[in-house]
């Protein structure tokens, strides 16, 4: 929602099965089917078990983390480039 705010173009979601997300993978971003099994077996660890909030970036960098809607903005034109 908050990158399709910030470009103003539509961002759609789909939640995939892992093997229709394994698939796609594949098939459209032409992952090694090794890299592709273990980004899906990522994607089922962070639902099965999302993380709390820490102070783990803080603590490393010495300084509060950045928000996600702060390292959008700074990085907008990453997500507006046109080919």
């Amino acid at each position: 929602r908050l990158l399709g705010e910030l470009t103003r173009r539509p961002v759609r979601y789909i939640d995939l099965p892992p093997s229709e997300f394994h698939s796609h993978l594949l098939s459209t971003a032409h992952m090694p089917p090794w890299l592709a099994s273990h980004v899906v077996e990522i994607q089922q660890l962070a639902t099965a078990r999302p993380e709390s909030p820490n102070d783990t970036i803080e603590t490393i960098l010495g300084r509060p983390a950045r928000t996600l809607h702060t390292f959008l903005r700074e990085h907008l034109h990453t997500f507006t480039k046109t080919a």
